[in-house]
This record gives structure tokens, C-alpha cells and sequence, in this order.
């Protein structure tokens, strides 16, 4: 009747009615786990909203799955990117040691034994540069902007005016920050980097012609890689657990406070040029 009604066009009423729509999950919905402190979720809530993998197959009829999976194995996965980064020493400053380079990534795979015979370390670079890539959303865009036949895209306004509508960001990032290239991951792009590492892990020959294997659903193959990978072999920075002992430590602390004084004239000697 919208059509008859003029309302909407005849096109437009199929599309409403035919469109294939998936709702997204509401990460505001989720709640700290059993035993997970209110930092550390909020921790785990900031590092989720950063996180892009709308390119991946189905996305994003998994994302609930592959977000309660990450948050299930968020503190130890970020014990072991710590262990991965640059350390201190090598690091121009302390940022630097909060990010991870190529050459890291490659001594990550290698100690947990993350090549396989279809799967080599060359096709995992790529998607270490996919996660550390910085306009995924307007790529994303694009190709499905591509998709489109001629007839969908006749009602659009004219090239000229969406470019006078268009908001002015500078080209970069998603959202329209001076992007940065830096050839390193922070947490989030390492996250993100696992999961489609584990998913083409566990279909390596996904989108070729004639490929009949069965298709390993994401959550589950990142549930495969974590669990019977990752987390048995991956080293960990314990400096953090290291410091919140002794800062809990009764004993130790009594220690500390007897020879305060001492230890602050030992340091001072040592630490003037």
C-alpha cells in the first residue's frame, strides 16, 4: 500500500521487506564475570569497543560468543601481550612498551607453536597489518558500496552533494583522526589480530573454488586456538602479580618500612650522576 500510497517507491518497499538484517550485540549489556574485579571489566569494556572485525565471515552473528570468550580470557591475554612487547630497556619510551612489533609477533608464534602446514607465518603477517590497519570501517564501506547494482543506487543523491554533506575528517582513521602508521599493536589491534588469525587458522582454504571442508564458525575457532594453542604455551608478565604481592604482603611490607631510610640513601648514592 506504501507504494500505491506513494509513500515509498516499489523498490523500496522490497528491500524493507526482502533485507536480511542481523542486531548487533549490546556489549553495555555485559556484566563482570565471577572473581573479575570492577576495573578489570571496565578494563575489558574499553579494549571490546576498539576492537573491528566486522570484515570477518557472518560478523556478526558470532560477536556475542567472541566477546564472551575474550572476557573470559582477557587478564590472560593481556599478561601475555605484556610478555611479548618491547621491554623497558629497549624501548625509546614507556609507551613503546606497551606495544607490539612485527619481529614480537613472530617470537609469539613461534613459542606457542602457532604455524601449521597450511597456515604459515607470511599469511599471518597479513593480518597482523589488517588489525593494525586504520580505516577498516570506511574499507568496509566501500566494498559493500561496490556490491550494489545501478538500479539500488538511483534514488542516492548525486556524487556532488554527498561530498558537500560528507563531515570533514582528515583521512586516517575510523574516526577521522590524523592516522598514524606505526607497524605495532596495542591490546585491542592484538585481540582482534587473534581472532582472525584463529578463524583462518582453522579454515585455511575458506573462499577457494571447489573447497568443500566444513566451515569452523569463529567462536569456535577461537575457542580451539586459545584453549589448545595460546594459553598453554604463551610465556606471561608477571610483573604485575609481583608487585600486588608485595604490595599485600604484611611481612614484606614490614620489611620495607625497617629499612626505608637505608635503601633511600643506597638509592640516592646510585642514582646521581
Amino acid at each position: 500500500f506504501q507504494s500505491l500510497l506513494g509513500e515509498k517507491t516499489g523498490e523500496e518497499v522490497v528491500i524493507e521487506a526482502t533485507y536480511i538484517s542481523c542486531a548487533r550485540y549490546d556489549w553495555r549489556e555485559a556484566r563482570a564475570l565471577p572473581g573479575q574485579s570492577l576495573s578489570h571489566h571496565r578494563k575489558w569494556l574499553q579494549c571490546w569497543q576498539c576492537v573491528k572485525l566486522a570484515d570477518l565471515h557472518h560478523f556478526p552473528l558470532w560477536e556475542k560468543g567472541v566477546h564472551d570468550l575474550l572476557q573470559k580470557h582477557f587478564q590472560e591475554l593481556s599478561l601475555i601481550f605484556l610478555a611479548y612487547c618491547r621491554s623497558l630497556l629497549g624501548s625509546g619510551s614507556a609507551e613503546d612498551a606497551m606495544e607490539m612489533s612485527m619481529d614480537e609477533f613472530h617470537d609469539f608464534v613461534v613459542d606457542v607453536g602457532l604455524e601449521t602446514k597450511d597456515y604459515k607465518f607470511e599469511m599471518m603477517q597479513n593480518q597482523f597489518i589488517k588489525a593494525n590497519a586504520t580505516n577498516t570501517a570506511q574499507v568496509r564501506a566501500q566494498r559493500q558500496e561496490e556490491k550494489r547494482d545501478a538500479q539500488s543506487r538511483g534514488n542516492d543523491d548525486p556524487m556532488w552533494k554527498k561530498r558537500q554533506d560528507a563531515p570533514k575528517k582528515t583521512k586516517g582513521t575510523n574516526d577521522g583522526q590524523e592516522a598514524k602508521k606505526d607497524a605495532e599493536l596495542v591490546l585491542y589491534e592484538f585481540m582482534a589480530m587473534l581472532v582472525r588469525i584463529a578463524f583462518w587458522r582453522c579454515n585455511p582454504t575458506f573462499g577457494n573454488v571447489g573447497d568443500k571442508s566444513e566451515l569452523v564458525p569463529v567462536p569456535a575457532a577461537l575457542s580451539k586456538v586459545l584453549n589448545e594453542v595460546i594459553l598453554p604455551n604463551a610465556k606471561r608478565d608477571d610483573s604485575a602479580l609481583f608487585k600486588e604481592k608485595i604490595a599485600t604482603d604484611k611481612a614484606i611490607q614490614s620489611a620495607l618500612e625497617a629499612f626505608d631510610q637505608k635503601l633511600k640513601v643506597w638509592y640516592d648514592v646510585h642514582t646521581q650522576s
